[in-house]
């Protein structure tokens, strides 16, 4: 049976793009996954949805749009970071990321952290505005402010090389300062940075205390993670019953790496009775949720007429 173990390092993404980089992948590093704090889009959500929450009809919504337009332009920082989104996203406004810079600019000029992180997300999503050397000077501004999205992902950018130079060094100052602040997906990276010794000594027992921290949290990359630190013994004694543990909590929210791990557990009775139906069952969900070695392993159970 094949598995998969880690993935590398995340940052933080903005919905509804694929998730795990938290306004947003990690061992160089993925796309992101478990819980997250609310970047800078879905706290502009959280704003609109709150102002927006008794609309009781389309023209309702229109008159909203230009009233936010006449505040944002007589000044309104917010009003204009909203705006900018809504030229950002092109559902209620035409797309135009023209006018969504302008408008963020304007927020950015009166010091609206959100628009800083917008507009390092602007920059950093995939699409024709895409430019990492612009979304580095973004990030940076907001992440001096002590915005911990903004700081994960301004050492996501150092760690692999994306907008300038790579700098372990600062890729990892960076991930702690987000990490201290209980940042569950920059706790998952410094977790990576140990556990890979990303500009440090190799250290298990630090990358399962990072690792805790963010699974703690919820995270379902680090519940994989530590998953695979007790079933393969590293850096602690080797534990079935809690590789078990952890990869059941991972695979609960779905997570595809720890449903094909499950799925060896139960094939070969490690930590479980032997299933074989229950290890197909999990190869299955691996396979569903675009993991190939899911796929492989189901195949091969099916083969041996299991």
């Amino acid at each position: 049976m094949m598995q998969i173990l880690f993935s590398g390092h995340q940052a933080s993404r903005l919905l509804p793009l694929a998730l795990v980089l938290s306004i947003a992948s990690l061992v160089g590093c993925v796309t992101v996954s478990g819980d997250r704090a609310l970047t800078g889009q879905e706290q502009l959500h959280e704003t609109s949805a709150i102002e927006t929450a008794s609309a009781p009809s389309k023209n309702r919504r229109t008159a909203e749009i230009a009233s936010k337009m006449l505040r944002a332009e007589q000044g309104d920082a917010r009003a204009q970071a909203l705006l900018g989104l809504l030229y950002w996203e092109g559902k209620e406004l035409p797309k135009d990321y023209d006018k969504a810079r302008f408008w963020f600019q304007k927020a950015d000029k009166q010091g609206l952290l959100l628009a800083q992180v917008a507009m390092a997300q602007m920059y950093f999503e995939d699409g024709p505005q895409q430019d990492y050397a612009q979304a580095r000077i973004w990030y940076e501004k907001a992440a001096l402010q002590g915005d911990a999205n903004a700081q994960n992902n301004l050492g996501f950018l150092y760690a692999k090389d994306r907008g300038g130079e790579q700098n372990v060094a600062l890729a990892r100052q960076w991930y702690e300062k987000a990490a201290k602040q209980g940042y569950a997906v920059a706790q998952l990276n410094m977790g990576e940075v140990y556990y890979s010794g990303l500009g440090v000594e190799k250290d298990y027992a630090k990358a399962r205390l990072w690792f805790e921290k963010s699974a703690a949290q919820g995270n379902a990359v680090a519940q994989s993670h530590l998953g695979h630190l007790y079933e393969k013994g590293v850096g602690l004694p080797q534990d079935y019953t809690q590789a078990r543990f952890w990869y059941e909590k991972a695979a609960a929210q779905n997570h595809a790496l720890a449903q094909n791990n499950l799925g060896v557990l139960y094939t070969r009775g490690e930590g479980v009775r032997q299933n074989k139906t229950t290890a197909k069952e999990y190869f299955g969900l691996a396979c569903d949720n675009g993991l190939q070695v899911g796929c492989d392993n189901y195949r091969a159970l099916n083969t041996l007429g299991r």
